[in-house]
């Protein structure tokens, strides 16, 4: 327990990288840090296994609101003890960091939020090769993320931003990126709100070399673990011939007179 405790919200869509954010708060308290994350609590939920079983990967859905109490009752008790807190979330509503927030100040906390800043479309792909990385590795307890809930936490997450500047429950709000460049914060540019960074940064069009590795690295992942029958492999497969340079067409050679 520290004499002045220091909570960090984490924000971002699935699969933007949320854990790089870490690196960035362990150096700032020199590690002296305890993170609570929701998604670790899923596989211990008592019935797990027999969840699994009835529901595959579906399986998220129904063991959230057991995570859920978990995180609850993790972040209150050790904020009663005065611990450095790092909170996973995603940012996709405005309630729950409000709410954390709101109940760490009473305990004398000072909140801040780190949040990842990521295009979409590699934020996306990084939820595909997660659960292709997860398959591989224990098909029944691999997670997968529908499209539509990242998708959701893109559309919503620069206002809910806003909406959570405007509150001044945060002393900093800060934007990372993947390689752990600071690319705003509040703190530094407090009339400035990070909507438009965030807008700009989710909505970037990425380069073909850029996600070309990206691409191969998924392909080969699904076709070890026999998935090229899926909407996912079928798109992936789509955007790497899209990137492909239109072959030159050969020019035909004009036939001579009497040959």
């Amino acid at each position: 327990a520290v004499e002045s405790p220091t909570a960090f919200l984490l924000g971002g869509q699935p699969g933007s990288g949320k854990t790089s954010l870490r690196s960035a708060i362990s150096e700032e308290t020199q590690g002296n840090v305890i993170v609570i994350d929701n998604d670790t609590f899923k596989q211990q939920h008592p019935n797990f296994d027999e969840l699994v079983k009835l529901y595959e990967k579906d399986v998220v859905k129904h063991v959230t609101p057991y995570s859920n109490r978990m995180t609850e009752a993790i972040i209150s008790r050790l904020s009663d003890q005065g611990y450095n807190l790092v909170i996973e979330g995603t940012g996709r509503t405005t309630d729950v960091p409000i709410q954390t927030a709101t109940m760490l100040q009473a305990k004398g906390y000072e909140t801040k939020m780190y949040v990842m800043a990521v295009p979409k479309i590699n934020s996306y792909l990084g939820t595909i090769e997660r659960y292709e990385t997860m398959y591989a590795d224990d098909p029944m307890t691999a997670r997968a993320t529908p499209k539509q809930a990242h998708d959701i936490v893109v559309k919503n997450l620069p206002t809910n931003l806003e909406t959570l500047h405007k509150t001044g429950l945060f002393s900093d709000i800060r934007l990372y990126n993947r390689e752990g460049v600071k690319l705003y914060s509040s703190l530094e540019t407090p009339s400035i709100s990070p909507k438009e960074t965030l807008e700009r940064e989710l909505n970037r069009k990425v380069l073909g070399k850029e996600i070309q590795p990206t691409l191969e690295r998924i392909e080969q992942k699904m076709v070890q673990n026999q998935h090229q029958e899926t909407p996912e492999f079928k798109a992936i497969q789509k955007k790497m011939e899209s990137l492909q340079p239109p072959t030159p067409s050969i020019p035909k050679i004009p036939k001579l007179p009497g040959i």
